[in-house]
C-alpha cells in the first residue's frame, strides 16, 4: 500500500513543472520575476518621459520595456539600444552599424569584422569575414550588385543602393554574417534596410477587389477616428506621470 502511494506521489512530481531557479530567473532578464519586472517598469517610465529618446519611445512604456530587455540581454546601455532599434513599417529593426558594433564587442572573434570588396559598379561584391578564437576564417555569403538587382533592393523608394552602393553592400554583408554565425547576438531582428526591402509601409493601398458591402466613409470620418484615438491615449495615461495637461 505504501509502495503504491509513493509511486503516485512520484508520478505527480513528474507531471508538475520544475520550479524556476535563480539561474533561470537571471536568464529571463526583466521577465524573470515580479521584482525585476517592477524595477524595469519604473525605468521604462523614466525613459518614456524623456525627450532625448527617439520618438518611438517617448510616452510609450511598452516600447521602452522591450528596449530595456534587449539592452539587458546584450549587456548594453538602454539608450544605445534605443538609438539603434527602429520601427520600420511596423517591424523592429537594427541599424547596420549597430549589428557590426555588437559583433565586434561580443568577444567571440579574434579580430573586428572585415570586408573583402571586389569589382566595381555592376560587378561590385562584398564578403564580411573575421576569425574565430582558434584563428579559423569565417565569412558571410557574397553580397553582389546582381543580388541587389534580383532582390529589387535597388528599386525600393528612398534606397541608397544607387548613390552609396559600396557602403550599402558592406552593411548587408555584416547583417548576413550576423544571421549566419551569431543570430543570438542580433536576437533575430533584421537590419533596417532589410526590413524596408521586404515590407510595405502601413497604410499603403493594396490591390484587391472592392467589397460591395462596405461603404466608403468620407474623409472627415478619419479625422474623428484620430480624435477618438487621442482620447483613448489620454485615458491610458490618466493617473500616471504622463497624464494631465
Amino acid at each position: 500500500m505504501e509502495e503504491n502511494k509513493s509511486l503516485e506521489i512520484k508520478k505527480e512530481q513528474e507531471v508538475l513543472p520544475a520550479p524556476i531557479t535563480e539561474s533561470d530567473s537571471r536568464n529571463m532578464g526583466i521577465w524573470g520575476d515580479k521584482e525585476s519586472f517592477v524595477n524595469a517598469q519604473r525605468m521604462a517610465q523614466a525613459l518614456a518621459s524623456g525627450t532625448m529618446v527617439p520618438k518611438d519611445y517617448q510616452g510609450n512604456i511598452g516600447n521602452c520595456l522591450i528596449a530595456l530587455d534587449m539592452a539587458d540581454r546584450l549587456r548594453l546601455s538602454p539608450f544605445a539600444v534605443m538609438q539603434s532599434l527602429y520601427l520600420v513599417n511596423g517591424r523592429p529593426s537594427w541599424s547596420a552599424q549597430f549589428i557590426t558594433t555588437v559583433i565586434n564587442k561580443s568577444g567571440r572573434f579574434r579580430r573586428p569584422l572585415m570586408f573583402q570588396v571586389t569589382g566595381k559598379d555592376k560587378t561590385l561584391a562584398c564578403i564580411a569575414w573575421t576569425e574565430d578564437i582558434e584563428g579559423n576564417r569565417i565569412e558571410s555569403i557574397a553580397i553582389t550588385m546582381k543580388m541587389a538587382e534580383d532582390e529589387k533592393w535597388i528599386e525600393k523608394s528612398g534606397s541608397k543602393w544607387k548613390t552609396m552602393p559600396e557602403q550599402m553592400i558592406r552593411y548587408r554583408a555584416a547583417s548576413f554574417f550576423g544571421k549566419l554565425h551569431c543570430p543570438d547576438l542580433i536576437m533575430g531582428v533584421y537590419a533596417e534596410d532589410e526590413v524596408k526591402s521586404f515590407t510595405e509601409p502601413r497604410g499603403k493601398a493594396v490591390d484587391k477587389a472592392p467589397n460591395p458591402f462596405v461603404k466608403t466613409e468620407p474623409e472627415a470620418k478619419s479625422e474623428a477616428v484620430d480624435v477618438e484615438y487621442k482620447e483613448e491615449q489620454e485615458d491610458i495615461f490618466e493617473g500616471t506621470p504622463f497624464g494631465g495637461n
